[in-house]
């Protein structure tokens, strides 16, 4: 049905504007009214795509909300996008292409956020053989998230060039401001995790971008502090 299809998209996209204004829990509350709408579509193709992009934005939001239940959404998501269950799922996103980047890159989000998570850590970077690349976003963050898990293990060479790619990315961005500024942020990143990297060679963008909060970054020391930083830097969905 058209109406409930794109009453759901509507309401997916105020629970986006919710979450880049930083209220989360409205966010969650138009994420969960979406859900309700895709649920009841009669094409079950339509329903899961619409249900999957949306759940992953509510599981954006309830990592970002330190919720316990967090955990299990990004988890069962995995599953649900690759077909597989708990380290195959792991496996299958750590060698996708395009189609699962989204699934990937909160995957991605997740474990590096998650030192505690030291088995399925190594299950990803062991296949580093298999990553593939893609343009556009979200394959910068996916690369920039990569050099973190590679940085955490001690391997700081391999951590750079993926670092220094998803710098690249952002600065080829035609005309876009925000990738130009996440640029900046990703570099001061490298810098927290004592990675040599290239300068961007645009200038830093300063207002409406927090520029002087980038010490922050540039300072962190901990997994903490650098999620904590990353967060007032960049907006929903872009760190």
């Amino acid at each position: 049905m058209p109406g409930r299809l794109n009453h759901g998209k509507l309401l997916s996209t105020l629970g986006q504007l919710c979450a880049f204004r930083e209220e989360q829990e409205q966010a969650l509350h138009y994420f969960d009214k979406a859900l309700e709408q895709f649920g009841q579509l009669s094409d079950p193709m339509q329903s899961s795509r619409n249900q999957q992009q949306t759940s992953i934005y509510k599981a954006i939001v309830q990592l970002d909300l330190k919720l316990p239940e967090a955990v299990e959404t990004v988890k069962t998501l995995a599953d649900q996008l690759t077909g597989k269950t708990g380290v195959l799922s792991i496996r299958r996103l750590a060698r996708s292409s395009s189609p699962l980047r989204f699934g990937h890159y909160l995957l991605l989000r997740w474990l590096t956020h998650s030192p505690e998570e030291i088995q399925l850590r190594e299950e990803y970077l062991e296949r580093i053989d298999e990553w593939q690349f893609g343009e556009g976003h979200p394959w910068m963050l996916i690369n920039a998230y990569r050099a973190w898990l590679l940085a955490d293990s001690q391997r700081a060479d391999e951590a750079a060039s993926y670092l220094q790619k998803a710098i690249d990315e952002c600065e080829e961005a035609e005309s876009n401001a925000t990738l130009h500024w996440m640029a900046h942020c990703l570099h001061a990143l490298g810098e927290s995790l004592s990675l040599v990297l290239d300068q961007p060679a645009r200038k830093c963008p300063t207002a409406p971008f927090p520029a002087e909060e980038l010490v922050k970054l540039r300072e962190a020391r901990s997994t903490g502090e650098r999620v904590a930083a990353l967060k007032t830097l960049l907006p929903f969905n872009f760190h």
